[in-house]
C-alpha cells in the first residue's frame, strides 16, 4: 500500500503556498491598475462628456464635466485628412472626494484644462484607431472647508474613427491598462501555468 511521506506532503503545502502566491499576485494586479486614475472621454454631442475617478492611500477623487462642442464631436463627422486634438477647456459640474474615509464634495473654482494629443485621420477611406493621450487638471474647492483641491492625471488609450459616407466619426477614448499592472498580471499568469505543469508532473510519479 501507497503512503504519503513527510517529503511528500512538504511539497504538495510548498505547491498550494506558491498557486496563493500566484493568485494573490494576479489580485494584486487588479488592484495596481484600481488604485491610480481611470479616464472617460467621449465625442461631445450634449452636455457632458468627461468624467474621471482616481484612488490612493486615503484618497478617492470623481469629477464630471464637459469640452466645447466643436473641439471633439461625432455629430457631423471629420474629413479625412483632418487634425484634430491639444489643449481646451474642462467645464465641470462639481464632484466628489473621500479623503481618509470622510467624504467631500466638490465644485469647481475656474475653468480647468483638458489636453488630447495630436491626431491626424487618414485620407484612405478606411476605419483608423489612433493611439492618445488624455489629460486634465481642474480646480475644485471642498465645499464644507473652503479650501482648494486641485484635481488633474492623464492616462494613454486609443480612439477609434469609423468611416461612413466620406467622413469620420470617433467612438469613446478607450484607456490602456498601466504597463505595471501588465507586468503583474503577465508575471502572476506565467507562474499560474509554471505550476499547472508542476502540479501535472507530480501526479504521474508514484508516491512511496
Amino acid at each position: 500500500m501507497k503512503r504519503l511521506t513527510v517529503s511528500g506532503t512538504l511539497k504538495l503545502s510548498s505547491l498550494k503556498v506558491l498557486w496563493i502566491a500566484s493568485l494573490l499576485l494576479i489580485l494584486s494586479s487588479g488592484a495596481a491598475f484600481a488604485n491610480s486614475i481611470q479616464i472617460f472621454f467621449g465625442p461631445n454631442s450634449s452636455g457632458d462628456n468627461f468624467f474621471s475617478r482616481q484612488w490612493g492611500p486615503g484618497y478617492y477623487a470623481a469629477v464630471g464635466g464637459g469640452t466645447p462642442f466643436d473641439f471633439f464631436n461625432a455629430e457631423f463627422g471629420y474629413a479625412p485628412g483632418s487634425s484634430l486634438g491639444g489643449s481646451t477647456d474642462l467645464f465641470s459640474d462639481g464632484g466628489f472626494a473621500q479623503l481618509h474615509g470622510i467624504g467631500h464634495d466638490l465644485l469647481p473654482l475656474e475653468v480647468g484644462t483638458l489636453f488630447m494629443s495630436g491626431i491626424t485621420l487618414p485620407t484612405n477611406g478606411q476605419n483608423f484607431t489612433a493611439q492618445v493621450e488624455i489629460g486634465f487638471s481642474i480646480l475644485m474647492e471642498i465645499v464644507d472647508t473652503g479650501e482648494p483641491f486641485n484635481v488633474d492625471g492623464s492616462a494613454s488609450g486609443h480612439i477609434t474613427f469609423d468611416y461612413f459616407s466620406g467622413s469620420y466619426y470617433p467612438e469613446d477614448f478607450v484607456q490602456a491598462p498601466e504597463p505595471v499592472t501588465l507586468l503583474l498580471l503577465g508575471t502572476g499568469l506565467v507562474a499560474v501555468g509554471w505550476l499547472k505543469h508542476r502540479a501535472k508532473k507530480h501526479a504521474h510519479q508514484p508516491v512511496d
